[in-house]
């Protein structure tokens, strides 16, 4: 018996939510566009860092490529060094043989 009592009550205070609902409506759109900024703060701050680290990783990455391009070019050019004597040496084996 409590339900239509419930009802009642509710049918009663109906007519002030009616010319309310506009004014609820704004105030929760307004609510809505500030989460959505103060979202776009947080992750953005929070992007920007990520991105930081991210740059910083790919900078490491790119420096530790580059000494090894270092190190590979250095005994590249050291192979190229020993190569043409071992020639200079197996031809002067074969013109003394």
């Amino acid at each position: 018996m409590e339900i239509p009592n419930l009802l009642a009550d509710i049918t009663d205070w109906i007519w002030v939510l009616i010319p309310l609902a506009p004014f609820m409506v704004g105030g929760i759109a307004i609510l809505v566009k500030h989460q959505q900024r103060m979202a776009e703060i947080v992750h953005g701050v929070h992007g920007h860092h990520v991105a930081n680290q991210d740059v910083a990783g790919m900078q490491e990455q790119i420096n530790q490529l580059r000494q090894q391009l270092a190190q590979v070019t250095l005994a590249l050019d050291d192979i190229k060094r020993v190569e043409p004597a071992q020639e200079v040496r197996e031809r002067i084996t074969e013109v003394q043989s």
